[in-house]
């Protein structure tokens, strides 16, 4: 086999010999020069550990993945089709992207409060930049690069809820400071993902474990983040095209345009996902093979083989992750035991359903069927079919009672643990005393509860401003007259929830908090 431009052949597994290569074509302003790579798709790459984040550079010289059980970022080279010693980097890290120019791999180290930065050239680690950490002790989660070159990050924690946050990072100061304009005053779920557009103009950003759905737009040129796009259900990866006017959001599959209007569903659903420079072909991974998409007429039309098992289990990061190059002839996805590289050109198409000749038409009428009445339990107040704010609503109730039930549990438990420790070493409980209160004091509107308290009540005035209480017909508090009231019913059964907890953990609980003055604040621990 001879072709043009031919820097590398490299063969593997299913034979599909593809060749990506352009010689002499006429490419308009922004067009990236196409990947000048030969190998037999799919090319499965045998790598062990705990994947999470995958990307291609630009150049397509090089792919690059967060190994969780190294401590690394494992550096495979398309010009060689092997891989190459990987680099140390922080923590448990998650989620990476590229700068603008290639040079710098930024990582989001999950198992620390640290973001890497990573020398491309070098191929090593430059520096890891401090993460100011949050009241839950959140770390650095997904990352996406703009075109100015500012790094968003979304951070997460142990737990579930709005403890995490967007940040974002200015590399020429090393300056981290949070995006209080996003969402809830900067807050987000622990499972929010960023992808950049192939020019970094734009970034989405999806927020999982929320059954709203939740999906955003920053724009570089304005500094802006959009209105939030609720698709009522678990949502959890997100791609764009060149320039971010089409989105494809995974499990879905749901179209995007340009104004985050609902343009087309996919039927099937996957995990992980990318679309092409035009935004007129998808890719998803469902079922062991990548699905291609046309996002025009919103129909799968053909598939592509991953050369690997893939357990599509993972969300957001993990296995089934998947990028696809800049010019869009490659895309490399996270698979049960390493990664596959696959070329678009190698497209199976998609079998069209056909009626068997044996299997005649049935003709004539057909039957009416009159379905047979069920017996249903009568509501205590039967609402109409909830609307689309009503369930945000209630969603945005689960979301931040879970929020505040982590929060004060984990502050209690910081308090508790300094009295014992203080006590144990003689010192008294007059330093644990002022810790505790600085902790949890709800008369101080400074303490680390009351700021939660503020978040959460904000989150509901947000997101449940225009419902009524009886659109949700909440069971906490029938008798409410304002979604705060329901409000404040939620918080406080989530706490009491928390003071049973902690009276059930710690021996004299009670006693406890009383040695701090705060047994009047939190009666739930010494009471029934």
């Amino acid at each position: 086999m001879s072709c043009v431009g031919i820097r590398v052949r490299v063969a593997l597994i299913v034979a599909t010999a593809v060749t990506i290569a352009t010689a002499g074509s006429a490419l308009d302003a922004g067009t990236p020069p196409p990947c000048d790579v030969t190998f037999t798709s799919p090319l499965a790459v045998s790598l062990s550990g705990q994947l999470a984040d995958i990307v291609i550079d630009d150049s397509c010289q090089h792919i690059y993945t967060t190994n969780k059980s190294g401590n690394q970022v494992a550096v495979f080279s398309l010009q060689t089709g092997k891989l190459e010693t990987p680099i140390a980097v922080g923590s448990l890290p998650a989620g990476l992207d590229l700068s603008p120019d290639g040079a710098t791999i930024y990582v989001a180290n999950s198992g620390g409060n640290n973001i890497s930065v990573v020398d491309t050239a070098q191929e090593a680690e430059a520096q890891k930049i401090p993460v100011p950490t949050g009241f839950l002790n959140d770390t650095p989660f997904s990352v996406a690069v703009s075109n100015t070159g500012v790094v968003f990050f979304s951070t997460t924690f142990s737990g579930s809820g709005f403890g995490g946050r967007l940040l974002q990072l200015d590399p020429a100061t090393s300056v981290v400071s949070q995006r209080t304009d996003f969402w809830f005053y900067g807050t987000n779920t622990e499972l929010t993902l960023l992808r950049a557009s192939a020019d970094r103009s734009t970034i989405g950003i999806v927020a999982g474990d929320i059954s709203s759905g939740p999906v955003f737009k920053y724009s570089a040129a304005t500094d802006v983040f959009s209105k939030e796009k609720d698709l009522n259900t678990f949502v959890d990866d997100v791609a764009l095209d060149a320039t971010g006017t089409t989105l494809v959001v995974d499990p879905g599959t749901f179209v995007l345009d340009s104004t985050l209007s609902l343009a087309g569903t996919i039927v099937g659903g996957g995990r992980g996902v990318a679309v092409d420079r035009a935004g007129t072909i998808g890719y998803r991974v469902r079922d062991g093979k990548i699905d291609v998409l046309d996002l025009t007429t919103f129909l799968a039309t053909g598939s592509l083989a991953i050369g690997d098992t893939v357990n599509t289990t993972s969300y957001g990061f993990g296995v089934g992750r998947l990028a696809i190059s800049r010019d869009g002839s490659l895309l490399s996805v996270i698979t049960d035991h390493g990664f596959s590289i696959v070329s678009t050109n190698s497209t199976v198409p998609q079998p069209s359903a056909t009626r068997t000749p044996s299997q005649p038409c049935p003709c004539g009428p057909r039957p009416t069927i009159t379905p047979t009445p069920t017996a249903t339990a009568t509501p205590h107040r039967a609402p109409e079919t909830f609307n689309s704010g009503a369930r945000l609503c209630q969603a945005t109730l689960a979301s931040v009672a879970r929020m505040y039930s982590t929060a004060e549990q984990r502050l209690m438990q910081k308090c508790f643990d300094r009295i014992l420790k203080d006590v144990a070493a003689g010192r008294g409980t007059s330093a644990s005393a002022r810790t505790c209160d600085r902790l949890l004091n709800p008369d101080r509107i400074d303490s680390a509860l009351s700021r939660t308290r503020e978040e959460t009540e904000s989150a509901i005035r947000v997101h449940c401003k225009d419902v009524s209480p009886e659109e949700i017909d909440s069971p906490c508090l029938d008798t409410a007259v304002s979604i705060s009231e329901t409000g404040a019913c939620v918080l406080r059964e989530s706490a009491r929830n928390v003071e049973r907890t902690i009276a059930a953990t710690y021996q004299n609980a009670c006693g406890l908090l009383d040695a701090v003055g705060l047994t009047a604040a939190f009666s739930g621990v010494c009471g029934p």
